[in-house]
């Protein structure tokens, strides 16, 4: 057993629970049916007692409609893996793991956020202080002022991640 057996175990747990509502059993019964796996399968790799094949995990993203990465987010569960086998084993983070697997962020998304963090914080700046008020220094106002004017800096020069 793996410890990323186990933080995909886990994760497996949170997304396709085995409770008693109806609404969970048939969540569950589905995934049962769309992964072709037995309850005794469900129990072996909601516990981590199950070695994940990547053909595997993909399955599993997708008849949880997640991306892949959600599998490996064990930033809840642990803070340290264990990654390789005996002696050659080596400890890795579990953001660390997370980070290898999220995809990258692109320039053009990145600054499409950015772009709507201003416009949220503007809209939140008019709602508190009036639209063309300047907001007294200290207050919440002036910190989301100060956010807005970094965040237009970082997204006129491109920023860098």
């Amino acid at each position: 057993m793996k410890d990323v057996d186990v933080v995909i175990g886990k994760q497996l747990a949170v997304l396709v629970p085995r409770g008693k509502a109806s609404d969970s059993v048939r969540k569950w019964r589905r995934f049962l049916a769309e992964m072709g796996w037995k309850e005794q399968t469900y129990y072996e790799a909601r516990s981590g007692r199950r070695m994940f094949r990547v053909d595997e995990l993909v399955a599993m993203a997708r008849a949880c409609e997640v991306p892949v990465w959600t599998f490996l987010d064990g930033t809840k569960h642990n803070k340290t893996l264990s990654i390789g086998d005996g002696r050659k084993a080596k400890a890795m983070s579990t953001a660390e793991l997370l980070d290898l697997f999220q995809s990258p962020t692109w320039p053009g998304e990145r600054r499409a956020r950015l772009t709507m963090a201003i416009k949220v914080i503007r809209t939140q700046l008019a709602n508190l202080i009036g639209i063309d008020a300047a907001p007294p220094e200290g207050g919440m106002a002036h910190q989301l002022h100060l956010a807005a004017r970094l965040i237009e800096q970082d997204t006129s020069t491109g920023g860098s991640k």
